[in-house]
Order: C-alpha cells, then structure tokens, then sequence
C-alpha cells in the first residue's frame, strides 16, 4: 500500500484513482458515441486526430478539475481551454458540454473524406486562430507538481478506421513518476489501472505478466511514428526481433501494448519515439504487474525521453533489448 505521509502534500491516490476511473469511463462512452460521426482531420501527415479525441479530452479535463482545480495538465490535443481552469459546480450539475469550447485546429486538413464521409452537423467551435495547434503542444512534463497526462484517444488511426484497438489513457504524475494510471479499453470494457507499490488490476482483479523468458516464445509488439521511412532503424530492429520472436505485432496502441504485457497477453514491447501521454499511465500499469522496463539502451526508463522496452521478465528483456541494439 501507499504511505500517505510519503505522498506529496497528503494527496489521496485512492480517490485519484476513483476520479481518474469516472473520467476514463465518461470519455469512453463519448468516443463510442462518435464513431460513427466524428470528423477526420490529419495534424501532420498520417498523424491524425478526431472531433472525439477534443471532445473525450475536454470530458477528461472537466471531471478532473471538478476535483482537483489546482492540478496542471499535459493533454495530446492541447492545455485545457481557459473556461474549463475553474469550472462551475452548477455547470457540472446541469450537464454543461464543455467539448463545445474546443476544436481541431483551423488548419488541419480534413482526411478521408470520400473514403470515409465522417462528419458532424455541427463542427466543435471555439479555439482561436492564434492557439497552437495540437502537433506543437510540448509534451514535456511540468516539475514539483501534480500533473495529469491525459491521451483521449490512444490508438486514433484505429479509431478512424474503426479497428477495435484503441483506448484512454490518464495517468496522475509527480517529478517524473506515475503515481495513478488508468488505460480504457470502451470497446471491450477493459479498464486496467494501478497506484503506485499497489499492484495492477484489469477490471479490478489483480494481474501479473507472464514471466516468459525466452524471446523464441514470446509474443512481441512495437510501435511505429506516424512517418517512418524504408530503410529507417526502426525497420531494422523490426526485422530483427522478427526473425527471432516467436511472434511480432503492431498493434496500434502504446497504451494498449503495455498493459497486454502487464497482463500475460504479450510478452514484451517496445518503442522508439512515443510522447509522455501514450505510456504515462501504461507504464505504471506494466511495471506493478512485475515488468522490467528500460530505455532501449538499457538504462532506466524516463517519462519525457519517448523510448522504452519492457518485458515480462529480465531474461527476456536482455534478449530483447540484444536485438534492438544489433541496430546501429
């Protein structure tokens, strides 16, 4: 269990966790409700982002700062729009829709739109020209406080699509350490969370990883940026965990990822270029259900670098990290 006189300022995890949770689940149903609907635009080329993700961000950023006013916030879409810094208990009350205050920004081209007709009556409204847009966003982690790192939407290019791999991700952090961190899976109603030295659950039963140790047994996945070009180190280390894995996927969602290592359904994972609020709370998750995770070069993992490899046990996780380091 947390010590709470080792918590900064008495927070309570336990009730962190509680409203992590309602606002996971709030923003699962909103993506559901939009699949269908929700309008396709691309932040930089096969980097998209949806009307869901602004409107499941801005659900997240209301329920969190109806508790906790005084927190900071990195979001993949962008800070919290100003009339959400201290909202009202009555606009809650009355079910105020903040997602009508934010919107993708002005420039983004819509994507797919002959392929996919996805549109909405009303686009969301809001944002001013002079906002940046989501892509320029620092995903860098504020220090010396407590700051949610929110994902809406984990998986977008699987949401576009319709895929069933994707989730929301919300992870409570403090100097570089995840302290909460929920991953909602709205498709399957999976949702995995863990407090810090508290253990990791699924659906609120305990979970552990594998512990496979041999990297010709194991079932591996990686994650891709958005742009990778032929040729590049990530092919290269791709091809060679494939060659000696038992098995390799992408699967879409970093997110995701960790936490089927966390729970036995991979073995192992890594990536080379993902942001703060992919893996914030996946990698809590991952590491309370007995993971071993690292930077790619082995040495301990930190938040705000963006590269990671973990796997269900340290045998399999030298094995790994072996392959990937062939790579120059």
């Amino acid at each position: 269990m947390s010590d709470p006189q080792n918590i900064p300022d008495g927070l309570s995890l336990a009730e962190c966790l509680e409203v992590a949770i309602a606002a996971s689940r709030a923003a699962g149903k909103k993506i559901v409700d939009m699949l269908y609907s929700a309008e396709v635009h691309e932040k930089s080329s096969k980097d998209l982002v949806t009307d869901a993700d602004i409107a499941a961000q801005a659900i997240i950023f209301e329920v969190i700062l109806a508790r906790f006013p005084n927190h900071q916030f990195v979001g993949e879409e962008g800070p919290p729009p100003s009339g959400l810094m201290k909202p009202e208990p009555m606009a809650l009350a009355t079910g105020f829709d903040f997602a009508t205050s934010c919107q993708i920004a002005p420039e983004a081209s819509v994507y797919g739109s002959e392929k996919m007709p996805l549109s909405l009556p009303q686009p969301l409204t809001g944002i001013k020209s002079a906002d940046p847009p989501p892509e320029i966003v620092s995903s860098i982690i504020p220090p010396n406080c407590w700051c949610w790192v929110v994902d809406p939407i984990d998986g977008t290019a699987n949401y576009v699509h319709r895929f069933p791999n994707f989730a929301v991700s919300i992870a409570l952090v403090r100097d570089g350490t995840s302290y909460v961190g929920v991953v909602y899976d709205p498709m399957a109603d999976e949702l995995f969370s863990a407090v810090l030295s508290e253990g990791a659950r699924l659906n609120a039963q305990p979970i552990h990883c594998s512990g496979c140790k041999q990297i010709d047994r194991a079932l591996i996945a990686a994650s891709f940026p958005p742009n990778v070009q032929r040729g590049c180190v990530e092919i290269e280390q791709f091809i060679e965990v494939l060659v000696e894995a038992q098995s390799l996927r992408r699967l879409g969602s970093a997110a995701l990822n960790l936490c089927y290592v966390a729970c036995g359904r991979l073995d192992g994972y890594w990536a080379g270029k993902v942001r703060s609020w992919d893996v914030a709370a996946g990698i809590l998750i991952a590491e309370e259900a007995g993971c071993k995770l690292t930077r790619m070069n082995g040495s301990p993992f930190v938040l705000n670098l963006g590269d990671l490899t973990v796997a269900s046990s340290a045998p399999l996780h030298a094995e790994l990290l072996g392959c990937l380091n062939r790579v120059s």
